[in-house]
């Protein structure tokens, strides 16, 4: 299908550039394949969970541990299979599961190093501006989360117990000095 076929660039980042890995692979997907996933996506987005704002955390003396997890290569570090469990234990609809999964297999991309093109089978999932990935790490991180026991750990901020807090591929695992990290972490 036309819409599995990508193109990837390499961008220089810093350092030698006689060194792949001093390149960035930005891989430019096709605009019907963006439209069909930002569907998809609206399919299956939940109905965000309610935010309560965090006011103030008063001026106790409370001794924290923050812990700060960056993954590395993060979305590309997932097997596609808890990609497809996380989002039915979420209760994504079968037939949006399916869709999913079809997009991300049998893929290919064009490199076009020297002039020539150069076509390779897509092995990993990371597909640089693909709309739907982030969302795609999100639900696996949450079905992580659900499986950690955080209930005694954390601290509680205006009537609102946090005990981690997530933007993308970045963690941050918050502690009180009595606390210990949590088992699951660790192993």
């Amino acid at each position: 299908m036309a819409w599995k076929q990508s193109s990837t660039v390499l961008l220089f980042k810093k350092g030698d550039k006689e060194d792949l890995a001093d390149y960035r692979p930005i891989t430019l997907l096709p605009v019907l394949y963006k439209v069909f996933t930002r569907c998809v996506l609206a399919r299956i987005r939940r109905t965000p969970e309610e935010a309560q704002p965090v006011k103030q955390a008063d001026f106790h003396r409370l001794s924290l541990v923050m812990t700060f997890i960056d993954y590395k290569k993060a979305f590309d570090s997932v097997e596609p299979v808890k990609v497809w469990e996380a989002l039915e234990e979420q209760g994504v609809e079968r037939i949006y599961v399916d869709l999913l999964r079809e997009c991300y297999s049998d893929g290919t991309t064009v490199f076009h190093p020297f002039y020539n093109d150069v076509v390779e089978a897509v092995r990993k999932r990371e597909r640089q501006g693909d709309p739907i990935l982030p969302n795609l790490f999100s639900a696996c991180l949450k079905h992580i989360i659900r499986r950690c026991n955080f209930s005694n750990f954390g601290v509680n901020i205006d009537g609102v117990h946090l005990n981690h807090l997530r933007f993308a591929d970045d963690i941050v695992l918050i502690l009180t000095l009595q606390n210990t990290l949590p088992r699951c972490c660790i192993t």
